[in-house]
């Protein structure tokens, strides 16, 4: 038999031998009263965090809807993200002899949001195939208008209200919305029974052709707008330069100058042609 693993065994190691093995049964339990008392100190810590936030719950979540939900100045960015309502003018109607035009300006305060719509001017006769699509770009002013209605009071409606985010917006409108308008002129109606004519010529002198291009013919007098009318340019091929005109019914007699303004959804991929 082999004594040299207890031969070499100093005094301490024996006497410390000894006590472990007399006391290991009190160690094996002080050790888990340890535990216990640690498990026990994290789960008092716990509950008293819960019943801290039960008893603030309330002021915190005040707190909260206060920061997202008021116009503080110390969250511009905040600010800046969320989208703002389109700002909606009072309608003015125009008298288009024994017809009436309807005229509203919507402006989009956002730089990078597109709003979209549906929109009608709403009268006694109105039905639902009244509503027509809407849109303003992002920071867009422009206008919505009806012609040509029976009755002489109107109000405008809107529904499907939907925002789309959009990247970059100026750099797209400054290649894709470029129209030169040139050699504008107003025949004006030498009878009471004559149309007044507008004509002008126009370029698409962007990269981009189009299937529709809405134009909005503003006639303006000092100013004012005197009266309304729109033309639709099917298939408006780059750098194609077409001459326009377009009639008003009513005589108009009071125009010095005329708005060209193109309604024109650039964002809108269906509306391009293909480049062949």
């Amino acid at each position: 038999m082999d004594n040299t693993s207890t031969t070499n065994l100093t005094d301490k190691q024996l006497k410390f031998s000894y006590w472990y093995i007399t006391h290991k049964l009190s160690l094996r339990k002080a050790w888990k009263i340890i535990l216990a008392v640690i498990a026990g100190l994290v789960w008092l810590y716990v509950i008293w965090q819960l019943v801290v936030f039960v008893i603030t719950y309330q002021s915190i979540q005040q707190s909260v809807q206060a920061m997202l939900f008021t116009s503080d100045a110390s969250l511009p960015a905040i600010e800046q993200i969320a989208p703002r309502q389109l700002a909606i003018s009072e309608m003015t109607v125009m008298n288009a002899g024994e017809k009436y035009d309807y005229l509203v300006q919507a402006s989009n305060p956002n730089n990078n949001w597109l709003t979209q719509f549906k929109y009608r001017f709403t009268t006694p006769s109105s039905t639902e195939n009244d509503f027509r699509n809407g849109f303003v770009l992002p920071g867009e002013s422009k206008y919505l208008m009806d012609l040509s209605k029976t009755s002489s009071q109107a109000n405008l409606e809107m529904k499907d209200l939907s925002l789309l985010k959009v990247e970059n917006f100026a750099l797209t409108q400054n290649k894709m919305m470029r129209f030169v308008v040139d050699s504008v002129d107003i025949a004006k109606a030498s009878k009471s029974t004559d149309p007044t004519k507008v004509s002008f010529t126009i370029k698409n002198d962007s990269a981009y052709s189009y299937w529709e291009v809405d134009l909005q013919i503003l006639l303006m007098n000092g100013g004012s707008i005197s009266g309304i009318n729109h033309i639709v340019l099917n298939s408006f091929k780059s750098g194609e330069n077409r001459k326009v005109e377009i009639f008003w019914n009513n005589p108009i007699s009071n125009a010095d100058s005329v708005n060209v303004i193109p309604n024109l959804n650039i964002l809108d991929s269906d509306n391009l042609m293909s480049p062949s």
